[in-house]
Protein backbone atom coordinates (compact mmCIF):
# COMPACT_ATOMS: atom_id res chain seq x y z
CA UNK A 1 0.00 0.00 0.00
CA UNK A 2 2.85 2.38 0.85
CA UNK A 3 4.54 1.75 -2.51
CA UNK A 4 1.22 2.33 -4.29
CA UNK A 5 0.86 5.73 -2.66
CA UNK A 6 4.42 6.68 -3.62
CA UNK A 7 3.99 5.52 -7.22
CA UNK A 8 0.82 7.60 -7.62
CA UNK A 9 2.23 10.55 -5.68
CA UNK A 10 -0.55 10.34 -3.12
CA UNK A 11 -0.27 11.32 0.51
CA UNK A 12 -2.29 11.03 3.71
CA UNK A 13 -2.57 13.61 6.45
CA UNK A 14 -2.11 11.63 9.69
CA UNK A 15 -4.08 14.25 11.63
CA UNK A 16 -7.11 13.78 9.40
CA UNK A 17 -6.78 10.04 8.78
CA UNK A 18 -8.65 7.45 10.87
CA UNK A 19 -9.25 3.75 10.45
CA UNK A 20 -12.15 1.36 10.93
CA UNK A 21 -12.20 -2.44 11.29
CA UNK A 22 -15.20 -3.93 9.47
CA UNK A 23 -16.55 -6.99 11.27
CA UNK A 24 -19.84 -8.79 12.03
CA UNK A 25 -21.53 -7.69 15.23
CA UNK A 26 -21.16 -11.13 16.80
CA UNK A 27 -17.42 -11.27 16.17
CA UNK A 28 -15.54 -9.96 19.16
CA UNK A 29 -12.18 -8.28 18.60
CA UNK A 30 -9.59 -7.32 21.17
CA UNK A 31 -8.05 -4.01 20.15
CA UNK A 32 -5.89 -3.73 23.26
CA UNK A 33 -2.36 -2.87 22.24
CA UNK A 34 -3.34 -2.39 18.60
CA UNK A 35 -1.97 0.80 17.06
CA UNK A 36 -1.97 1.95 13.45
CA UNK A 37 0.56 4.62 12.64
CA UNK A 38 1.65 6.78 9.71
CA UNK A 39 5.09 8.33 10.10
CA UNK A 40 4.96 7.62 13.84
CA UNK A 41 1.55 9.36 14.13
CA UNK A 42 -1.03 7.14 15.86
CA UNK A 43 -4.34 7.02 13.98
CA UNK A 44 -7.67 7.07 15.81
CA UNK A 45 -10.03 4.13 15.40
CA UNK A 46 -13.74 4.44 14.62
CA UNK A 47 -15.94 1.87 16.33
CA UNK A 48 -18.77 1.15 18.73
CA UNK A 49 -16.50 1.51 21.75
CA UNK A 50 -14.76 4.63 20.44
CA UNK A 51 -15.49 8.33 20.60
CA UNK A 52 -16.63 8.29 16.96
CA UNK A 53 -19.12 5.55 16.13
CA UNK A 54 -19.24 6.07 12.37
CA UNK A 55 -17.43 7.86 9.57
CA UNK A 56 -18.90 9.84 6.69
CA UNK A 57 -17.35 8.67 3.43
CA UNK A 58 -18.61 10.14 0.16
CA UNK A 59 -21.85 11.13 1.87
CA UNK A 60 -22.52 7.71 3.43
CA UNK A 61 -22.13 6.99 7.15
CA UNK A 62 -20.24 3.73 7.69
CA UNK A 63 -19.96 1.89 11.01
CA UNK A 64 -17.78 -1.08 11.87
CA UNK A 65 -20.66 -3.60 11.70
CA UNK A 66 -22.11 -2.22 8.45
CA UNK A 67 -25.46 -1.92 10.22
CA UNK A 68 -26.04 1.40 8.37
CA UNK A 69 -28.06 2.65 11.35
CA UNK A 70 -26.15 5.93 11.42
CA UNK A 71 -26.71 6.55 7.72
CA UNK A 72 -30.39 5.67 8.00
CA UNK A 73 -30.68 8.04 10.97
CA UNK A 74 -29.22 10.72 8.69
CA UNK A 75 -31.82 9.91 6.00
CA UNK A 76 -34.62 10.10 8.56
CA UNK A 77 -33.51 13.60 9.53
CA UNK A 78 -33.57 14.64 5.87
CA UNK A 79 -37.04 13.18 5.36
CA UNK A 80 -38.36 14.89 8.49
CA UNK A 81 -36.96 18.22 7.32
CA UNK A 82 -38.44 17.74 3.84
CA UNK A 83 -41.80 16.80 5.32
CA UNK A 84 -41.92 20.12 7.16
CA UNK A 85 -41.48 22.10 3.93
CA UNK A 86 -43.95 19.97 1.99
CA UNK A 87 -46.57 20.55 4.69
CA UNK A 88 -45.95 24.30 4.52
CA UNK A 89 -47.02 24.46 0.87
CA UNK A 90 -49.47 21.55 0.64
CA UNK A 91 -52.45 23.97 0.48
CA UNK A 92 -50.75 26.18 -2.10
CA UNK A 93 -49.15 23.89 -4.65
CA UNK A 94 -50.97 21.28 -6.76
CA UNK A 95 -50.29 17.58 -6.33
CA UNK A 96 -47.83 17.33 -9.22
CA UNK A 97 -45.70 20.13 -7.75
CA UNK A 98 -45.72 18.48 -4.33
CA UNK A 99 -44.54 15.32 -6.06
CA UNK A 100 -41.69 17.30 -7.61
CA UNK A 101 -40.73 18.55 -4.16
CA UNK A 102 -40.73 14.97 -2.91
CA UNK A 103 -38.28 13.87 -5.59
CA UNK A 104 -36.05 16.86 -4.88
CA UNK A 105 -36.04 16.68 -1.09
CA UNK A 106 -36.72 13.02 -0.22
CA UNK A 107 -36.15 10.71 -3.17
CA UNK A 108 -32.59 11.94 -3.78
CA UNK A 109 -31.54 10.99 -0.22
CA UNK A 110 -33.24 7.60 -0.40
CA UNK A 111 -31.57 6.64 -3.68
CA UNK A 112 -28.06 7.80 -2.81
CA UNK A 113 -25.92 4.79 -1.94
CA UNK A 114 -28.94 2.48 -1.65
CA UNK A 115 -26.96 -0.35 -3.26
CA UNK A 116 -24.76 -0.33 -0.18
CA UNK A 117 -27.26 0.16 2.65
CA UNK A 118 -30.54 -0.99 1.06
CA UNK A 119 -30.13 -4.59 2.20
CA UNK A 120 -29.62 -3.75 5.87
CA UNK A 121 -31.49 -5.15 8.86
CA UNK A 122 -35.24 -5.33 8.22
CA UNK A 123 -36.12 -3.64 11.51
CA UNK A 124 -33.71 -0.80 10.86
CA UNK A 125 -35.08 -0.23 7.36
CA UNK A 126 -38.69 -0.56 8.52
CA UNK A 127 -38.47 2.63 10.58
CA UNK A 128 -37.39 4.59 7.52
CA UNK A 129 -40.10 2.97 5.39
CA UNK A 130 -42.70 4.15 7.89
CA UNK A 131 -41.30 7.67 7.76
CA UNK A 132 -41.41 7.62 3.95
CA UNK A 133 -45.19 7.17 4.13
CA UNK A 134 -45.70 10.54 5.82
CA UNK A 135 -44.92 12.73 2.79
CA UNK A 136 -46.95 10.31 0.65
CA UNK A 137 -50.00 10.97 2.86
CA UNK A 138 -49.37 14.71 2.62
CA UNK A 139 -48.96 14.76 -1.16
CA UNK A 140 -52.17 12.77 -1.67
CA UNK A 141 -54.03 14.73 1.03
CA UNK A 142 -54.86 11.41 2.66
CA UNK A 143 -55.69 10.67 6.26
CA UNK A 144 -53.03 9.49 8.65
CA UNK A 145 -52.74 5.67 8.66
CA UNK A 146 -54.43 5.40 5.26
CA UNK A 147 -53.36 2.37 3.23
CA UNK A 148 -50.35 3.60 1.29
CA UNK A 149 -50.04 1.04 -1.53
CA UNK A 150 -52.65 2.82 -3.71
CA UNK A 151 -51.07 6.18 -2.85
CA UNK A 152 -47.59 5.06 -3.90
CA UNK A 153 -49.06 3.74 -7.14
CA UNK A 154 -51.10 6.90 -7.80
CA UNK A 155 -48.02 9.11 -7.48
CA UNK A 156 -45.67 6.68 -9.28
CA UNK A 157 -43.31 6.64 -6.29
CA UNK A 158 -41.46 3.51 -5.23
CA UNK A 159 -41.14 2.25 -1.69
CA UNK A 160 -37.61 2.02 -0.30
CA UNK A 161 -37.51 -1.77 -0.68
CA UNK A 162 -38.74 -1.57 -4.28
CA UNK A 163 -36.24 1.19 -5.03
CA UNK A 164 -33.41 -1.04 -3.77
CA UNK A 165 -34.49 -3.89 -6.04
CA UNK A 166 -34.84 -1.49 -8.98
CA UNK A 167 -31.40 0.07 -8.50
CA UNK A 168 -29.81 -3.37 -8.03
CA UNK A 169 -31.38 -4.56 -11.28
CA UNK A 170 -30.14 -1.47 -13.12
CA UNK A 171 -26.65 -2.07 -11.77
CA UNK A 172 -26.57 -5.66 -13.07
CA UNK A 173 -28.01 -4.57 -16.41
CA UNK A 174 -25.28 -1.95 -16.78
CA UNK A 175 -22.72 -4.61 -15.84
CA UNK A 176 -24.01 -6.98 -18.52
CA UNK A 177 -24.13 -4.26 -21.18
CA UNK A 178 -20.72 -2.91 -20.06
CA UNK A 179 -21.97 0.55 -19.15
CA UNK A 180 -20.29 0.56 -15.74
CA UNK A 181 -16.98 2.37 -15.13
CA UNK A 182 -13.75 0.60 -16.01
CA UNK A 183 -13.16 -0.45 -12.39
CA UNK A 184 -16.25 -2.69 -12.61
CA UNK A 185 -15.22 -4.41 -15.83
CA UNK A 186 -13.64 -7.22 -13.84
CA UNK A 187 -15.91 -10.18 -13.30
CA UNK A 188 -17.53 -9.01 -10.09
CA UNK A 189 -20.52 -11.16 -11.09
CA UNK A 190 -20.47 -14.44 -12.97
CA UNK A 191 -23.13 -16.43 -14.75
CA UNK A 192 -23.67 -20.10 -14.04
CA UNK A 193 -22.28 -21.03 -17.47
CA UNK A 194 -19.00 -19.29 -16.52
CA UNK A 195 -18.42 -21.62 -13.59
CA UNK A 196 -15.79 -24.31 -14.39
CA UNK A 197 -17.17 -27.81 -15.01
CA UNK A 198 -20.74 -26.49 -15.03
CA UNK A 199 -23.42 -28.27 -17.03
CA UNK A 200 -25.81 -26.61 -19.48
CA UNK A 201 -29.16 -26.30 -17.70
CA UNK A 202 -32.10 -23.91 -17.60
CA UNK A 203 -30.22 -22.05 -14.88
CA UNK A 204 -27.11 -21.47 -17.01
CA UNK A 205 -28.00 -17.90 -17.98
CA UNK A 206 -28.69 -16.58 -14.49
CA UNK A 207 -26.10 -15.08 -12.16
CA UNK A 208 -24.07 -17.43 -10.02
CA UNK A 209 -25.47 -17.15 -6.51
CA UNK A 210 -22.64 -17.56 -4.03
CA UNK A 211 -23.76 -19.32 -0.86
CA UNK A 212 -22.45 -17.67 2.28
CA UNK A 213 -22.24 -19.21 5.72
CA UNK A 214 -23.02 -16.00 7.61
CA UNK A 215 -25.91 -13.57 7.48
CA UNK A 216 -23.42 -10.70 7.52
CA UNK A 217 -21.90 -11.81 4.20
CA UNK A 218 -25.30 -12.38 2.61
CA UNK A 219 -26.23 -8.74 3.20
CA UNK A 220 -23.21 -7.44 1.26
CA UNK A 221 -23.96 -6.16 -2.29
CA UNK A 222 -21.58 -8.64 -3.92
CA UNK A 223 -23.77 -11.51 -2.71
CA UNK A 224 -27.19 -9.86 -2.31
CA UNK A 225 -27.48 -8.24 -5.75
CA UNK A 226 -27.17 -11.51 -7.79
CA UNK A 227 -29.90 -13.01 -5.62
CA UNK A 228 -32.20 -10.05 -6.32
CA UNK A 229 -31.45 -10.15 -10.03
CA UNK A 230 -32.23 -13.86 -10.30
CA UNK A 231 -35.56 -13.35 -8.53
Amino acid sequence: MFHSFCANRLSLNPRKTKYIVIRPYQQQCNFTGLTVTINNNILKRIGNDCEEKSVKFLGIFIDENLSWKYHIAHIKKRISSALFWIKQVKNILPKDRLRTLYFSLVHSHICYGILAWGNCNVKTLHRTALLQKRPIWTINNAKFNSHTDPLFKATSIMKITDQHIFQSSLFVFDFITKYLPYSFEQKIFRFNHDIPNSRATRQSDILYDIRCKTHFANTLPLYAIPNLWNK
